[in-house]
């Protein structure tokens, strides 16, 4: 999937005003308007409709309701706030009223976070043409308010705890506790403001002022925090922070500013180049940045896409029809952009952002695994029994084979031309490209395997009480016998030269062979079961007694210790050995520094049991699953999120690519996804 690729487009009878992804960012809802359609001429023609995000007709559309200013979807995806010459909440289905109130044009609206409340902004023009600020219940109707505020057009905000709303106006910033709706405060600014947003975690506010400044206010106590100015003289047009509310972004005639939240520092010396721009937004993996324009002087029509550390353009979409709004889709894979023509009619636009590389749905995925060399693929076990392997880059299935039994290990053999397969069947060997196979079936149920050597030429498998060690070229076994265990092995690793394999066993211990004899070396005892096994430049073993042991398998001991209070569940070593990761019972990952005695870099607690642990290649960068629907890498050394990938559903597994570019996820809707984990 390239980037800037269109997907979708739809024609309009009226200028695209505004969009609004759902939130399963299956589509988007339009609202349409002439520009500056008259307050109160209620009869003049407006559009509300949806389309989707893939290729396919447009969905329901209205065009009995009036001029459409603005349109927001609910979290739960059932119903959209309209704002324009009807003002409400519709039916996201179909587009029916289920709410309105009569009388009054609306600018702006938004939901808040927990879906139980709309909010608006606009003129009622039954009582005086004021001004006012409103929100209502979304499951009964009953209005909450009105405030009147005056503003030239308020964009109306909700806090992240759906507690307060936010609109910006003439004397500053309006502000209304929901909790407490008896009356309206204002943050009091000289020159008045144009926009305002909540940081994502709720602590701050920022305004984008007539006086060129961004201002920002520590939240909810209003203490004046970093003040910024992207231009000497212009008005701020829009405002927004990074998804992780570490960064403010606010938008001039000449361009962009991006800027540290804490203390007002720029991210980049210069502003972005995007000259006419009026909002900028922010995709959700946190490396990207839009623009409703393109970039240059004179820039032209369509609109641009950043790189959000740099400024630097990624790709733009460059066309003769204004862009009057642009938003990503909640998981980062689209963008949708609406405007105006020339004619005065009006499109909406849905392209590929390139984060998403491919996807295929292959069933429900048990195990998921990535080449380590060579052209990237995806092998994943899937509960038919059965192993596909997927094209990293396209998605397209390469291969797939029948395997009796259940799948419990997979990994990729011959220079990453082949695929092994642990189970209730043996081992057994398919090539990717061509028909080369083998299988191993005497041996039993197979608990582990892993693949080492630097050719990928020997694969370590544990079932029942042993361990053996095949030649991937024919499954011939390179010890005379199998290494016998008092109880049965669990975990089984070897080391990536292949000199070294590790098993762990059901009696607690870790034991270490020599990959040539499969004469035991070295053996590590715990007080509990040995959870995870990692091999780097040395080996690292864990035990549900809480015990976390480094060995050196070159000087035949023990190296050092971590321990806690909690089992130890998964354990993974950084490419280049400095760096291990833990993750404990109490949904707690720790990362050590361990290039002498461990130092503890990075703490991270998880809402739930981390299902999946591992480091990039050839960097810091840690991805955890928990269970949840978005998987994070994160800098260890620095504690940034450097992307955030998120799901329709639970991700309990992934894989990364040889390079660290790529990252595939297996989730709980049966689909294998492979993302852009690099640069932008």
């Amino acid at each position: 999937m390239s980037a800037g690729r269109q997907v979708n487009a739809t024609a309009l009878t009226q200028p695209g005003s505004r969009v609004s992804w759902a939130p399963d960012s299956s589509q988007v809802a339009i609202g349409a308007a002439q520009p500056g359609a008259w307050i109160g001429d209620f009869n003049t023609v407006g559009v509300l409709s949806t389309l989707s995000a893939e290729p396919g007709p447009p969905g329901w559309s209205v065009t009995n309701c009036g001029p459409v200013h603005d349109v927001a979807f609910s979290p739960d995806g059932q119903s959209i706030a309209v704002a324009g010459a009807m003002t409400g909440v519709v039916n996201a289905q179909n587009g029916t009223l289920r709410f309105g109130f009569q009388g009054i044009w609306a600018e702006s609206t938004a939901f808040s976070a927990n879906g139980r409340r709309a909010a608006w902004w606009g003129t009622d023009v039954f009582h005086g043409m004021r001004q006012i600020l409103w929100a209502a219940d979304v499951a009964t109707g009953q209005q909450l308010g009105p405030w009147e505020w005056q503003s030239g057009r308020a964009q109306v905000v909700f806090s992240p705890d759906s507690r307060w709303i936010a609109a910006p106006g003439g004397a500053g910033i309006a502000l209304v506790d929901l909790d407490n709706p008896q009356g309206m405060g204002v943050v009091a600014i000289d020159r008045g403001t144009l926009n305002v947003a909540f940081s994502p975690d709720g602590k701050w506010l920022a305004a984008g002022c007539w006086d060129g400044t961004i201002r920002l206010y520590a939240f909810p106590d209003i203490v004046p925090g970093p003040e910024v100015r992207p231009h000497p003289e212009l008005q701020v047009g829009g405002v927004v922070f990074t998804p992780d509310s570490r960064w403010v972004a606010g938008v001039v005639e000449p361009g962009v500013g991006l800027y540290r939240v804490d203390d007002g520092k720029p991210r980049f010396a210069a502003l972005a180049d995007v000259p006419e721009a009026s909002k900028v937004v922010f995709s959700p993996d946190l490396r990207r940045m839009a623009v409703n324009q393109t970039v240059g002087n004179p820039s032209i029509a369509g609109f641009v896409v950043l790189d959000a550390a740099t400024g630097t353009p990624l790709w733009q979409a460059t066309t003769s029809d204004r862009v009057r709004d642009v938003e990503f889709s909640p998981d980062g894979t689209r963008i949708a952009a609406c405007g105006a023509n020339a004619d005065l009619t009006g499109f909406v636009r849905i392209h590929e952002t390139g984060l998403e590389v491919s996807r295929q749905k292959v069933g429900a995925i048990t195990v998921i695994e990535m080449s380590p060399a060579g052209t990237p693929f995806v092998a994943v076990a899937d509960d038919n029994s059965s192993v596909t392997v997927l094209a990293a880059e396209s998605g397209v299935p390469v291969a797939r084979k029948p395997v009796p039994g259940g799948v419990s290990a997979l990994g990729f053999a011959d220079h990453s031309q082949s695929v092994v397969v642990g189970g209730t069947s043996g081992a057994r060997l398919f090539s990717v490209v061509g028909d080369r196979s083998w299988k191993v079936e005497q041996i039993g149920v197979v608990n582990g395997l892993a693949v080492g050597g630097t050719a990928g030429e020997w694969i370590a498998v544990a079932s029942g009480r042993t361990a053996r060690l095949l030649r991937s070229l024919d499954g011939g076994a390179r010890w005379a016998n199998p290494v016998t265990h008092p109880q049965t092995v669990t975990r089984v690793a070897i080391s990536p030269d292949g000199r070294w394999v590790a098993t762990g066993c059901v009696d607690r211990r870790t034991r270490l062979f020599n990959a040539e004899t499969g004469a035991e070396v070295m053996s590590v005892e715990g007080d509990g079961k040995v959870f995870g096994l990692a091999f780097g430049s040395v080996l690292v073993t864990a035990n549900e007694d809480g015990a976390v042991t480094i060995v050196d398998p070159v000087a035949l001991a023990v190296r050092t210790r971590v321990t806690r209070n909690f089992a130890c569940s998964l354990v993974a070593v950084s490419q280049d050995g400095t760096l291990l990761a833990t993750a404990w019972a109490d949904n707690l990952v720790l990362v050590h520094d361990i290039t002498a005695q461990p130092v503890e870099v990075r703490r991270v607690t998880t809402t739930s049991p981390v299902t999946s642990l591992g480091f990039a290649a050839g960097g810091t960068g840690l991805c955890v699953a928990s269970g949840g629907p978005t998987v994070v890498v994160s800098d260890v050394r620095t504690g940034q999120d450097l992307v955030v990938l998120r799901h329709p559903k639970p991700v309990r597994d992934f894989a990364f690519s040889a390079d660290g570019a790529l990252l595939a996820t297996a989730c709980e809707d049966d689909v294998v996804r492979v993302f852009a984990a690099g640069p932008p």
